[in-house]
């Protein structure tokens, strides 16, 4: 889902072009430097609530991948909620991305 996006929203936005990317990237991005800023702060509260890492019960390939645990949406309205989207949005990036320390140049 943001595989793609997340080189392209890099690339626009170290060449200025960040407001032309079509508006689902711009969002997308938006999201997960939200659940970045979310994971490192811990702040909002009420943000931090609605992300929880995923806890393998078996040693597992994704034990040290830095996944989130995705909630169960029946509807698309409910995969639109932040609790969803960004444990999505967040599980589709690199490894090297996610353990990166910031979201700076």
């Amino acid at each position: 889902m943001l595989g793609k996006a997340v080189i392209y929203s890099f690339c626009s936005i170290h060449h200025g072009l960040f407001s032309l990317a079509p508006s689902s990237i711009r969002i997308d991005f938006k999201v997960a430097a939200l659940t970045y800023n979310t994971l490192c702060s811990g702040h909002p509260a009420n943000l931090r609530e609605l992300i929880s890492p995923y806890q393998p019960s078996h040693s597992m390939q994704y034990s040290n991948q830095l996944v989130l645990t995705v909630p169960h949406a029946n509807h698309s309205i409910g995969q639109r909620t932040f609790c969803h989207s960004s444990p999505s949005i967040r599980n589709s990036i690199a490894l090297s991305v996610k353990e990166a320390l910031s979201i700076s140049k």
